[in-house]
């Protein structure tokens, strides 16, 4: 279930948009002002995106392993998804998604447990973190500014 609440309005509920879809163990909501989309996932490898104004189901995408809390670049093009923290494997990493469609574009590796994801708030940077480590990235092309 979606909340809605008004911002300008000393944030009063407006209403509630009903997902099915996050019965399964929603890890992330990322909305996007500049599509008026969010994205969301869960540990079982759902990734999908609402429409905030018709409140619609734009694309719904399920991948071999689950995605923890994602982000998504400023311009609303590209999502940042990582695995989660329940992947152990040294070869843990992030997808980046397409945000028209759900494509995975690319995979990058970073180590154990990948967990969040965020982009700052100026949209220069990306952080994604896992159980021992956090890793910062230019948002626009990922490289790797450095590693913790």
């Amino acid at each position: 279930m979606v909340y809605v609440f008004d911002i300008d309005n000393n944030h009063e509920f407006v209403k509630f948009i009903p997902m099915p879809a996050f019965g399964k163990g929603l890890r992330g909501f990322a909305p996007s002002l500049a599509n008026h989309e969010a994205y969301y996932t869960d540990t079982h490898g759902l990734i999908g995106c609402l429409d905030l104004e018709t409140e619609k189901i734009v694309w719904e995408r399920t991948h071999e392993y689950g995605w923890d809390r994602a982000c998504i670049t400023r311009d609303g093009s590209t999502i940042y998804a990582p695995y989660g923290w329940w992947y152990l494997p040294a070869n843990g990493g992030f997808a980046v998604i397409d945000a028209k469609n759900g494509d995975i574009l690319k995979n990058y590796l970073t180590g154990r447990s990948p967990h969040n994801s965020l982009i700052t708030q100026n949209g220069q940077y990306m952080l994604i973190g896992g159980y021992s480590w956090l890793n910062m990235y230019r948002a626009d092309d990922l490289t790797e500014i450095w590693k913790f």
